[in-house]
């Protein structure tokens, strides 16, 4: 029944997007009444304030809702807790900031689920629907579910935030013969695209072998970029 899984999430993905789908056309529609800003804010609003009584002030509303999300993004919460989670500020990247990334982070542990040691550049993907991954690169995410399988296809290893043995990543790279590690917990934070490393599927280890911006030439070099590693 494992590979059945699959089925039910890629219905429950479909019927999302049409519910999505459904949404961006009612925003149009509330943007051109002058009830809206913008057709994006219709994600900003309830389902009942959607299909019952829009709110007066649902412009106001989904610019406060929208404030209060890039809060939330600022924050991680533990992966685990008692009583009330402690959340944590996210560490701002220090290239955004103009300044430069240290060697830190060497090795990143995880749970080998895949079997296999490739090494590649590594490519960070937030949303499937708007990446640019080129074959061969390493996949790096938080998570994954079947809307993933046209890039996670192309990659060389996968290696992602949560996850064990069952989840959708590890079942993926096993049906793919690629490397997987999961429940690495931070590896889509430290790790940026064009970084250079190393996957051990059977120890559950990444070891970061180039940062990106030691590269001089100043873009990341597309060609070979992965090989699979004789253990």
């Amino acid at each position: 029944m494992l590979p059945l899984r699959g089925v039910g999430k890629r219905a429950f993905l479909q019927s999302l997007d049409v519910a999505r789908g459904a949404a961006r056309r009612l925003g149009e529609h509330l943007v051109a009444e002058g009830r809206l800003i913008s057709a994006g804010d219709v994600f900003q609003l309830t389902v009942d304030e959607l299909t019952d009584v829009l709110p007066a002030d649902a412009a106001d509303l989904a610019q406060l809702r929208r404030e209060r999300g890039r809060e939330y993004e600022a924050i991680r919460l533990p992966g685990n807790w008692r009583g009330r989670p402690d959340p944590t500020a996210i560490a701002a990247d220090p290239r955004r900031a103009g300044g430069s990334m240290t060697r830190a982070i060497e090795v990143i542990s995880g749970l080998g689920v895949s079997a296999g040691v490739v090494e590649g550049r590594v490519r960070v993907v937030v949303d499937p629907s708007f990446a640019e991954v080129e074959p061969g690169e390493v996949l790096v995410t938080s998570t994954t579910d079947p809307s993933w399988a046209s890039i996670m296809f192309l990659s060389s290893a996968l290696i992602v935030d949560i996850g064990g043995p069952l989840s959708h990543a590890a079942v993926v790279a096993r049906e793919l013969g690629v490397p997987c590690v999961v429940n690495t917990r931070t590896a889509s934070s430290v790790l940026h695209t064009g970084d250079l490393v190393r996957v051990d599927g059977n120890t559950g280890s990444v070891e970061v072998l180039d940062r990106v911006e030691n590269n001089q030439s100043g873009h990341v070099v597309q060609e070979s970029s992965s090989r699979e590693v004789k253990p």
